[in-house]
């Protein structure tokens, strides 16, 4: 519902310049998307893989929103920063090995893609080394001055990831996976680190 009533909920009389934080579950739930009659392989949407059903529809929404954009004159003064927490998780088939350590490393690939102010470009793909944690960057380059987080008081750039980022498999988010609440129980081998391209076996280590 965030992103169908994504139109409703937007106003455009502020004369200051705004963030809008919007975050949805969309692509948690199933959907059918028949009646948009979209064809893959000569088949129709409804016999289709639920993952790719339910992406159609989330796209189709955030285009459908852009377009509202720029019929009110805005698109062109706005930087949109469309990010996921986590990939699809299976068929990662960019990948010279799928899996590692018996876990997908699709999983570890979310979507990321930013559009930035008075952008003409085609949409491109960039393979560039990076996270859904460079959303920070990425949303203040540019607008805010050394940026730090205001709850630890580090920068925020990209300098984090010089020399990897840490990451594990462990599906470790509920309270009682953990000893506490500040402390996630994760076995010291599942912890693996990643750096420049993601496809690269070589560039997974343990």
């Amino acid at each position: 519902s965030a992103l169908y009533y994504m139109e409703k909920i937007t106003d455009f009389s502020s004369d200051k310049p705004t963030l809008s934080i919007i975050t949805n579950e969309c692509t948690h739930s199933n959907e059918d998307i028949s009646m948009y009659n979209i064809p893959l392989n000569g088949k129709i949407s409804n016999s289709l893989d639920p993952a790719y059903i339910i992406h159609t529809v989330t796209l189709k929404q955030i285009s459908q929103f852009i377009t509202f954009l720029k019929e009110n004159n805005v698109y062109d003064n706005t930087r949109l920063i469309l990010v996921s927490d986590h990939g699809i998780g299976y068929r990662g088939k960019n990948f010279t090995t799928e899996y590692i350590g018996g876990y997908s490393k699709d999983h570890l690939n979310p979507l990321l893609m930013v559009k930035d102010f008075n952008a003409k470009d085609e949409i491109k793909i960039d393979n560039k080394f990076m996270t859904n944690a460079d959303v920070p960057f990425l949303a203040t380059k540019g607008i805010i001055k050394n940026p730090v987080n205001p709850f630890t008081g580090n920068e925020i750039s990209e300098k984090y990831k010089e020399n990897g980022v840490k990451v594990t498999f462990e599906e470790l988010f509920k309270t009682y996976h953990s000893k506490n609440q500040n402390y996630f129980t994760v076995p010291d081998n599942s912890w693996y680190t990643v750096k420049d391209n993601i496809f690269v076996d070589s560039n997974w280590t343990k």
